[in-house]
């Protein structure tokens, strides 16, 4: 949303918001020209917004195939590097095999999604964001592009629906 008229509307109730969000699809906005800023985590269903696709599952499989293999090779390939023959016992026993398999899979699954959570989220994110204090003291912001035609009208509609404040705000380093 960088470069435009950005406009913030505030409402008390997630209800109000999610009436609005349509609002705004009707006056023509797409779901890139539209920011939900709340204090408290919503859900897309709540909103009627569209589900975000993420590819943090993938990336934790991946973790999880990767830490897998890691196994494998330690398990399977030290003895074959270093064989000790014991008392005649075996070189590949199946209760240190688990153990190590299952230890090394689900560290390379927590190491992955924990990264995939970070990238996805775009994480440090330095760009300037519109912010409105209201949504620090519990109100849920819509933040807007200004429409090409009929501000007027929209801004009427988004009062009549309980939005507090509309205003004109620039973004800023938060």
């Amino acid at each position: 949303m960088a470069g435009e008229n950005n406009h913030v509307v505030l409402f008390e109730k997630v209800d109000f918001a999610a009436a609005a969000l349509d609002v705004l699809r009707e006056h023509g906005l797409q779901e890139e020209q539209i920011e939900v800023l709340s204090a408290e985590p919503h859900s897309a269903e709540v909103l009627g917004r569209p589900q975000i696709k993420t590819k943090v599952p993938w990336i934790g499989m991946t973790g999880f195939l990767v830490g897998l293999v890691v196994a494998f090779l330690l398990v399977w390939g030290t003895p074959q590097l270093y064989p000790i023959s014991v008392g005649g016992r075996p070189l590949f026993t199946v209760p240190p095999w688990l153990v190590l398999t299952f230890e090394f899979s689900m560290l390379g699954l927590l190491v992955a999604t924990f990264l995939g959570v970070i990238w996805e989220s775009n994480f440090p994110d330095f760009r300037p964001k519109v912010y409105h204090p209201g949504v620090s003291e519990g109100e849920i912001g819509i933040v807007f592009t200004d429409p090409s035609e009929g501000m007027e009208q929209l801004r009427s509609r988004l009062t009549e629906l309980g939005g507090r404040v509309i205003e004109d705000v620039e973004e800023r380093k938060v």
